[in-house]
């Protein structure tokens, strides 16, 4: 009986402990400057990366598939009717083959470009969407002014291989496209009603508040499993208790 009893406290008492870090962490306080910027590269309870890096990943891969598309099969196609007008003059063997040969040359041109602009797509998505995040984190606010000097960051950072003058040409070409995109984004975000510093504290929210209703329900298992267990432990000692005297009868 003791044995469980204690079982259960101290299961109890982990739980409890686990409600209190994740009601502790729902009253934190709204940061900004270096602090805030550190946390994002902290790993949280919920997963190996914070929800905003993971925010970062999300629009790179897409960004990748969009430039694959946008880049590989218009090549493909291109390429396709190039090698059919550049072999008018060869033989093949059968209508096949030459089908065939068609084909690879169209494939060979989705792959190729596909991934020449897919890499380079998400490159600067990838880093415009990291820099964005890493200013409103720091400024605690979101404004066309971070979208403009992410754009600018991340077009600096793109144009690297060509030296400081293609940087600072890179950087420029950012800063002027990141105006318009900047007034677009922060006007839908303005529609929304929400922008992405309030919709990662939502989820920051939400997921606190499914992990103590999963606390919540793993102490109610626990208590009832242990109701359980002292129930038949007293059946079980009453049992042996009656076996036992009508032995001495």
């Amino acid at each position: 009986m003791s044995s469980v009893n204690v079982t259960g406290n101290k299961a109890d008492n982990q739980i409890i402990d686990k409600q209190t870090i994740s009601n502790s962490d729902t009253s934190e306080k709204i940061e900004d400057g270096w602090p805030a910027v550190r946390k994002l590269f902290v790993a949280r309870e919920t997963g190996w990366v914070s929800e905003e890096f993971k925010d970062v990943f999300r629009y790179g891969t897409g960004a990748f598939f969009l430039g694959f598309v946008y880049g590989g099969f218009p090549a493909s196609t291109w390429l396709k009717q190039r090698y059919i007008e550049k072999s008018q003059g060869e033989s093949y063997e059968h209508r096949v083959h030459a089908i065939r040969a068609s084909h690879n040359a169209g494939i060979r041109g989705l792959l190729r470009y596909g991934w020449r602009w897919g890499w380079r797509v998400a490159a600067l998505t990838t880093m415009f969407q990291g820099f964005n995040i890493i200013l409103a984190v720091y400024r605690n606010k979101v404004d066309v002014f971070n979208y403009v000097a992410a754009a600018g960051a991340a077009g600096s950072m793109y144009k690297i291989p060509l030296g400081p003058r293609g940087m600072v040409a890179g950087g420029i070409m950012g800063s002027v496209l990141g105006i318009p995109v900047g007034l677009s984004l922060v006007s839908l975000q303005a529609l929304t009603g929400e922008n992405i510093l309030e919709r990662f504290r939502r989820e920051k929210r939400e997921n606190i508040e499914k992990m103590e209703k999963e606390l919540t329900m793993g102490k109610e298992f626990i208590e009832k499993a242990v109701t359980i267990v002292e129930r038949e432990w007293e059946e079980a000692e009453k049992l042996l208790e009656e076996s036992q005297s009508n032995t001495k009868s």
